[in-house]
């Protein structure tokens, strides 16, 4: 969802239908990027706008990301799976924007 001004809300499309967990916003690159607790290598999505998304393939399969951050300073998103996964992973984005 996206919101003007944090009262009013519209529903936006995600890039596929899964249970979308976290979102971070890159003011250097400008984008957003989310992370899902389920999906296999589409558990990623990423935005210019926060209205239209597409589709991010993760390293590897795994579930229940949990959360999403910036690093300003090495120009990369961090992603780290919850405590419940199954596989406890860790992964980063690539420091240039697809």
């Amino acid at each position: 969802m996206t919101s003007p001004d944090g009262a009013t809300w519209t529903s936006q499309d995600s890039a596929s239908d899964n249970y979308w967990k976290s979102v971070c916003w890159s003011p250097t690159i400008r984008m957003f990027c989310a992370v899902s607790e389920t999906g296999t290598k589409n558990s990623v999505m990423y935005s210019n706008d926060g209205i239209n998304w597409h589709s991010g393939y993760t390293a590897f399969d795994a579930d229940e990301h949990s959360g999403i951050c910036w690093s300003e300073e090495l120009g990369i998103f961090c992603v780290c799976t919850g405590y419940g996964s199954a596989t406890r992973n860790f992964m980063i984005s690539a420091s240039t924007p697809p």
